[in-house]
């Protein structure tokens, strides 16, 4: 894999490896097929790091090449590397490589004018093609032909030949912003190396199609759009990340009832030095907790909360010493103390609270009918969390994993929305 990095109009190249399938909603295989516009062939699709380069070889029974063989005046063709041209056929005839340098090797005979001096007897057989070559094993992986003692090309001019290239394609994917590169099928080929690996057989890689680029979210087929949705998105998933997705209609609102869950938020201590919850309109009356104390306003007993003044020397200090954690006539909690703060908060500490609440979550859903709660790392949503939708209870727990990405299949001009599967 190549990572190209643009400084100016230089290219500076970075080795690496092709990435694996990162699974989020469904895995998106490193090699697969896809078919193309045509909608009969196919391609091969590579997954890997976004914009990068991956190098592929692509390797089967090969191509037909043809070559130009040249004839000395006295008719003899020398063949180097010969075990390289796999089914060699010369001035129409084949020749038995293989066969030719299971003899022992001669010296190369001369050629005065048109004339050669003796070569041994070599045996002739046939084929398909018709009848083989003479051939000559003459050392260093070189075969002597002499197509001109065969009678079938005059001396001293080029004989027309061909032979089976099974060498590997070799060539460079380039993978766009999702990851996903093409490489065009080749008919001879039967398996496919990438990045140096193992080669893996074409006829056993799976066809994902259809596949597309949104931004950078592989998607793959179109769901129905806008009401029917006949596909097999549920009305109601989560992704692995355990936010929440609901399947309505475009822009359609959303009421989502959350059940009593853990949720800390930042409190502060007024200037003398003790904590206040609530107000006469809000009155506050969830079980909290401060450090290792959990406190219950049901449990305090009632009476006034103190008023923090500044004295003249500019210090601050309740106009009535408090004795305990009370809770007053209109709804507030005022915390004195706690055990890690038996002689107050200080002033204008901040502190973490923790209590359970229930809430309603008003959603819209977007133009293709998705509406979410989303999982935040700052705020994750557990596995146990319950909560009501049209008037049906659930746990995320058990929800159904799902994978949906809104996309535009129009234009920026005339867009056209639709949701698609999502792979990664």
């Amino acid at each position: 894999m190549k990572r190209i990095i643009r400084i100016g109009s230089i290219g500076l190249v970075i080795a690496g490896a092709i990435a694996g399938a990162g699974e989020v909603f469904a895995e998106v295989p490193a090699i697969s097929l896809s078919v193309n516009k045509d909608g009969v062939s196919k391609n091969i699709t590579i997954f890997g790091t976004p914009r990068t380069q991956v190098p592929v070889a692509l390797l089967g029974a090969g191509t037909q090449v043809t070559k130009s063989f040249r004839a000395n005046g006295c008719g003899h063709i020398v063949i180097p590397n010969a075990a390289s041209y796999a089914g060699l056929i010369v001035a129409g005839k084949g020749v038995n490589v293989n066969s030719a340098f299971l003899a022992s090797p001669i010296a190369p005979p001369t050629c005065q004018g048109m004339v050669s001096s003796a070569l041994p007897t070599a045996s002739h057989a046939n084929n398909a093609l018709g009848e083989l070559h003479s051939a000559w094993n003459i050392g260093d992986g070189k075969l002597l032909l002499s197509p001109g003692a065969d009678a079938t090309a005059p001396n001293g001019r080029f004989v027309d030949g061909s032979y089976q290239d099974n060498s590997a394609k070799q060539r460079f994917v380039t993978l766009n912003a999702c990851g996903l590169g093409t490489v065009s099928k080749v008919s001879t080929s039967t398996s496919i190396s990438v990045n140096g690996g193992t080669a893996v057989d074409i006829g056993s890689l799976t066809d994902i199609s259809p596949l597309r680029c949104s931004g950078a979210k592989v998607v793959g087929a179109e769901y129905d759009h806008p009401a029917s949705f006949t596909g097999n998105l549920p009305d109601v998933f989560k992704d692995s990340q355990n936010s929440i997705y609901f399947k309505v209609d475009s822009n359609a609102a959303v009421v989502v009832g959350l059940a009593s869950q853990p949720a800390a938020r930042s409190v502060t201590s007024d200037r003398c030095g003790g904590l206040t919850l609530g107000s006469q309109m809000r009155p506050y009356t969830t079980p909290f907790t401060i450090g290792s104390d959990t406190i219950d306003p049901a449990a305090l007993s009632v009476g006034l909360k103190p008023n923090c003044k500044k004295k003249s020397d500019g210090s601050y200090a309740y106009d009535v010493a408090p004795t305990a954690n009370i809770t007053t006539s209109a709804g507030q909690v005022f915390v004195k103390s706690t055990t890690g703060y038996p002689t107050g908060f200080g002033d204008r500490r901040i502190l973490s609270i923790t209590a359970s609440a229930s809430a309603t979550r008003n959603l819209k859903a977007n133009t293709c009918g998705l509406a979410s709660i989303k999982s935040k790392a700052t705020n994750p949503i557990v596995s146990a969390l319950g909560f009501t939708y049209n008037g049906i209870s659930y746990t995320v727990n058990d929800l159904p994993l799902g994978a949906a990405s809104c996309v535009n299949a129009g234009t920026s001009a005339s867009p056209n929305y639709k949701l698609y599967r999502a792979l990664n």
